[in-house]
């Protein structure tokens, strides 16, 4: 198994999140990463305000913040311009990355 960078982890988070807010279990396994990895990570991305976790209907879900679609996009941007000049030689799972021009 492959090394996964911090960047490629925050992609796949973000690119797991729908509009319509998403669930952490679905979000856990749409990123393939552990729930206690996928809480801490969370929590930095709320403190950075790229995601908001609300309550809908008695489930927490996470949301994306206007902050947050941005860094999706331009996050994605740059892991395929790094990958293009030989930086990272792993970008997973192609689904994520076109789930992100939904």
């Amino acid at each position: 198994m492959k090394y996964r960078p911090d960047i490629l982890i925050i992609r796949d988070i973000l690119n797991s999140i729908d509009e319509d807010g998403t669930t952490i279990s679905l979000i856990v396994n749409r990123a393939k990463i552990p729930h206690d990895r996928l809480k801490n990570k969370i929590s930095q991305m709320m403190k950075s305000g790229l995601v908001i976790e609300l309550n809908d209907g008695g489930k927490r879900k996470y949301f994306l913040t206007d902050r947050g679609k941005h860094a999706k996009i331009r996050i994605n941007e740059m892991i395929i311009f790094l990958k293009e000049l030989g930086f990272i030689d792993y970008i997973g799972d192609n689904s994520s990355v076109n789930r992100s021009s939904r």
